[in-house]
Formats: C-alpha cells, sequence, structure tokens
C-alpha cells in the first residue's frame, strides 16, 4: 500500500478516536447530552469517517457493505479496551470550571494516562489492521480525495470549536 496513504488513515484514526470515547459515554441509557457533550460529533472511528462520506468518495454498494463490514469488525475487536478506556475516564475527578487541578489531581491524571497507553496501542493496532484492509477496498481516485475531506473537517471543527468558545463566553 502507498506510504503516504496509510500515514493519513492513521492521521484519520487517530484524530477521530477521542470522539469514539465521547460516544461510549453519550451512548449510555439515561445520560443527557446537556453542557459541553452535545456539541461532541458521534463517530466511531476511521471507517465511519469514509462511510459518512460516502458520496463525496463516490463509493459504490460492494464498496459500502465491505467498508461496514470492516468497522464491525474492528469496532468488535476494539470495543473492550474501549470499555476500559471509558471506565477509567470516568474514575477522574470532576473540577469544577475554571479551577486548576491539585498536585495529587495531575498525579493521577498521569497515573492514569500512562495506565491506558497499552489499551490504546492495542486500539491504533486494530485500526492500523483495518486501515489496510480498507486500502484494499478503495480505488486510487478514492484515496486521492480522503486529505481534502479531512481538511474540510477539519476547518469544520475548527468552526465549531470557535463558536463553542464564543458560547462559553458569552455563558
Amino acid at each position: 500500500m502507498h506510504k503516504a496513504f496509510r500515514y493519513i488513515l492513521l492521521l484519520l484514526g487517530l484524530m477521530l478516536f477521542p470522539m469514539q470515547l465521547d460516544a461510549q459515554e453519550q451512548e449510555k441509557p439515561g445520560h443527557s447530552m446537556s453542557g459541553r457533550g452535545r456539541f461532541y460529533r458521534i463517530d466511531r472511528g476511521p471507517v465511519q469517517f469514509l462511510l459518512r462520506n460516502r458520496a463525496e468518495l463516490r463509493l459504490t454498494a460492494e464498496q459500502v457493505v465491505k467498508l461496514q463490514e470492516i468497522d464491525r469488525q474492528m469496532e468488535e475487536k476494539n470495543q473492550p479496551y474501549v470499555t476500559q478506556l471509558v471506565q477509567m475516564r470516568r474514575q477522574l475527578p470532576q473540577l469544577p470550571r475554571g479551577r486548576e487541578p491539585t498536585a495529587e489531581q495531575r498525579e493521577a491524571f498521569e497515573a492514569q494516562m500512562r495506565a491506558a497507553e497499552p489499551l490504546l496501542k492495542k486500539i491504533h493496532e486494530n485500526n492500523a489492521v483495518s486501515m489496510r484492509q480498507v486500502g484494499d477496498v478503495l480505488s486510487e481516485d478514492q484515496k486521492q480525495r480522503i486529505p481534502v475531506l479531512l481538511a474540510n473537517e477539519r476547518r469544520l471543527d475548527g468552526r465549531r470549536d470557535q463558536s463553542r468558545r464564543e458560547s462559553d463566553d458569552r455563558n
């Protein structure tokens, strides 16, 4: 597979992973989407990004089916790790807005980050395997369109972030 394409897919996977955790938290029963959570885009990973942009990529019905299967397998492999990460995240103390964490809270956070590294590595490895499979499904023309779609996504996210900051400043 073309080295630049692998790099793009890796960046895509890493870019979308934090949203996967937020989606997990938002999907739990009884969870209201109040506060900042309502601004997060629910996205389960890099293959979902491709599926969401199927029209722009001009995916065929056969490609969509193959990508959906790759996505299902990737999600199945990653689910135990994502669940553990979500549990770890819930254990972190919540600070009131505008307050600095204490040294103890910072230390706890850093310890959790170190504990999360092996889980993130496993997810990264599973995503890399899935992205290699995706590379076999997409045409060269479709692969060339991905960087443009990523750039558009980042630009939109930047606008959302700016709007959110302005909204937070007003409140």
